[in-house]
C-alpha cells in the first residue's frame, strides 16, 4: 500500500511539473470556432483543396484584452496558413447578444464567435508572433470517411397543419396591420418554401436538415417570410426586398429550393429549381466544394421532386 502511495505522489508531482491539467471548457470552444471559420473562409476565398494540407496556429499573443479567464483572453487571433505563406488571420470574440451574423458558440451565458482580422491587425500580430506554432486543420474533417448521408424532412400531421395555418393568419394580420392598402390589394400565403442546410455530423455522416419558411405576398411581392419553430411558435424571419434571394427565385422560377452549408457559415446559399439549364451555372460552382460533391446524389433526389408553389392561403381584409 506504501509503494501505491508513493507511486501516486510520484505521478502528481510529474503531471504538476509537466503542465498537465485539464484546459478550461473556453478554450476548446474558442479553438473550435476559429477551427469552424477557418474553413468557412478557406472553401470561399482560396478554393480549399482536399488534398492540400493547410494549417491554422496556436493561439497568439493579443492585445487590448477586454476579458479574461484563466486561459483565454478576448480577443484571441490565429494565423491560417498553407504550407508556408500565411492566408489570412481569424480573430474569436466574446458577445452579451447572439447577433453577430457568424458562426456562434453559446457558453456561460454568453456567445463566442469568430471573424476575419482586417489587414492593419494581421500586420501587428505578424509583428507580434513571428514564430507562431501551426497545428493541421485537414484532420477536422475527414470527408473520405463519410458514408451515411442522411435527409431530415419536415412532416407534420393534419392536427400540426391546422395549428401552423391559424398561427400564420394571425402573424400575417398583424404585418398587414402596419401596411398602407386598398381594396383593390391581395394578400395571400404560398406553400412553404423548402430550405436545406447541410451539416457535417461527424467523420462518417452528413445530415441535410430541411427548414419550412412561408411567404406572405402583397400582390406579387413578398412582403414578410414565417418560419415555423418546434417550440410551436412562428417567427418573421429575414428582411426581404428586391434584391432578396426569395425575390429573385420567384421572379425566375414558381419552382425552387435553397441549400446552404451549415457547417461552413461563409457559404453561400444557393437556389436550384431543378431546371437543367437554370441549374448547370449554380452547380457548376457548388461542386467545387467537396461538401456538396458528397451530397450531390440527395441534391439530384430533393430537385428531381419539386413541385411549383401554389396559394396555401387567401387572406380577407377587412376595415379599410
Amino acid at each position: 500500500m506504501r509503494k501505491l502511495l508513493v507511486l501516486l505522489a510520484l505521478l502528481t508531482v510529474l503531471c504538476s511539473l509537466s503542465g498537465c491539467k485539464k484546459q478550461e471548457p473556453i478554450a476548446d470552444i474558442v479553438e473550435q470556432c476559429a477551427l469552424s471559420f477557418a474553413k468557412a473562409y478557406l472553401i470561399n476565398n482560396f478554393e480549399y483543396n482536399p488534398s492540400t494540407k493547410y494549417y491554422i496556429s496556436e493561439r497568439l499573443k493579443g492585445f487590448g484584452q477586454q476579458q479574461k479567464s484563466k486561459t483565454v483572453q478576448f480577443p484571441c487571433y490565429y494565423f491560417v496558413y498553407d504550407m508556408e505563406n500565411i492566408l489570412f488571420c481569424v480573430g474569436v470574440y466574446s458577445s452579451e447578444k447572439n447577433d453577430t451574423g457568424t458562426i456562434t458558440y453559446p457558453y456561460m451565458g454568453k456567445f463566442v464567435y469568430a471573424l476575419l482580422v482586417d489587414k492593419t491587425t494581421e500586420m501587428v500580430l505578424k509583428e507580434k508572433n513571428i514564430y507562431a506554432d501551426k497545428i493541421k486543420i485537414n484532420k477536422e474533417i475527414k470527408l473520405s470517411r463519410i458514408n451515411k448521408i442522411t435527409v431530415n424532412e419536415c412532416f407534420s400531421t393534419e392536427e400540426t397543419s391546422l395549428i401552423i395555418k391559424d398561427m400564420l393568419i394571425e402573424a400575417a394580420n398583424r404585418k398587414i396591420k402596419g401596411l398602407e392598402y386598398t381594396e383593390e390589394d391581395r394578400f395571400y400565403i404560398k406553400n412553404p418554401i423548402r430550405d436545406y442546410t447541410i451539416v457535417v455530423e461527424d467523420e462518417k455522416n452528413i445530415c441535410i436538415n430541411e427548414k419550412l419558411i412561408y411567404p406572405l405576398f402583397m400582390n406579387n411581392e413578398i412582403i414578410a417570410l414565417f418560419e415555423f419553430h418546434p417550440n410551436g411558435s412562428i417567427a418573421s424571419t429575414k428582411k426581404v426586398d428586391q434584391n432578396s434571394i426569395y425575390t429573385k427565385a420567384y421572379q425566375t422560377s414558381d419552382k425552387f429550393v435553397l441549400v446552404h452549408g451549415g457547417d461552413y457559415p461563409y457559404l453561400k446559399t444557393y437556389c436550384l429549381y431543378g431546371d437543367e439549364t437554370l441549374d448547370a451555372e449554380v452547380l457548376s460552382e457548388m461542386l467545387k466544394d467537396p461538401i456538396f460533391i458528397k451530397t450531390k446524389v440527395k441534391i439530384d433526389q430533393i430537385l428531381s421532386n419539386l413541385q411549383p408553389y401554389g396559394l396555401m392561403i387567401e387572406l380577407e381584409i377587412s376595415g379599410i
